[in-house]
């Protein structure tokens, strides 16, 4: 596989490289060394909230002019993505132009990857995952500009319609999407501020949200 980008600029300096990770710690804690999306979690912040939205169809990837206007609107004009999968030699953070080109480029480069889009201190966040879904966590009413809905609430009934309807998807990948459903529903909302909640399901979770009444 090529890593070479036309748009996306990688960050190759230790020191920046280093910056970048320590403002993404603030809402996302996840270890540099044997970095996978098992040991990734996300980190409650105050006034902020998260919903699950499936992955290539939520508005991050229907509409990237809209999505250009959106960021630029905000005052965004770089984004910076950052690997959640060891990526050996390869650089795991890049600047991400906020022009469709770099968009459309970040889609193909990391579509089937696990990162992070970020801005800001961070401002928002969204974790992209290989496995069906990703997570979009910042404030309300960015969060609805961003999936296009009125309310937050909308976007957990879209993703749970999503899950029960897609009849093809196996077993265990319903549960984990069900799982981050109710994590991001149910248990971020009243988490402490500074709570971390492991957004991959484990037996051992499942079945204590399994015994729930």
């Amino acid at each position: 596989m090529s890593f070479e980008t036309k748009f996306l600029r990688p960050i190759s300096t230790p020191k920046e490289v280093a910056r970048i990770n320590e403002k993404l710690n603030q809402v996302l804690h996840y270890p540099i060394e044997g970095l996978t999306l098992m040991n990734v979690s996300l980190i409650k912040r105050a006034e902020w909230v998260a919903v699950p939205a499936e992955t290539y169809t939520h508005a991050i990837w229907m509409n990237r002019e809209q999505l250009q206007r959106i960021f630029l609107e905000r005052g965004y004009h770089e984004l910076w993505a950052v690997a959640l999968d060891s990526m050996g030699n390869y650089p795991s953070v890049y600047v991400v132009p906020t022009t469709v080109e770099a968009i459309e480029e970040l889609n193909r480069f990391w579509g089937f990857f696990n990162y992070a889009l970020f801005a800001g201190e961070p401002d928002w966040v969204v974790v992209s995952t290989d496995c069906e879904y990703d997570v979009i966590a910042g404030s309300s009413d960015f969060i609805c500009q961003l999936l296009g809905c009125e309310k937050v609430n909308k976007a957990f009934f879209r993703f749970h319609a999503f899950v029960t309807e897609y009849v093809a998807m196996e077993k265990q990948t319903k549960e984990q999407l069900y799982f981050v459903h109710d994590l991001l529903r149910d248990d971020y909302p009243d988490a402490e501020v500074g709570a971390e909640l492991h957004l991959l399901n484990s037996p051992v979770k499942n079945e204590e949200r399994l015994a729930r009444p």
